[in-house]
């Protein structure tokens, strides 16, 4: 996700999932499978 342009969220709330950032600002969730 970050070589599309995402980044990575300061605050990570868990452990089976992390949050990034779109280009824009908007969060979102990746989950471990």
């Amino acid at each position: 996700m970050l070589e599309l342009g995402a980044s990575k969220h300061a605050h990570q709330p868990g452990r089976s999932f992390r949050v990034f950032l779109d280009p824009e600002g908007h969060p979102f969730c990746l989950c471990a499978s």
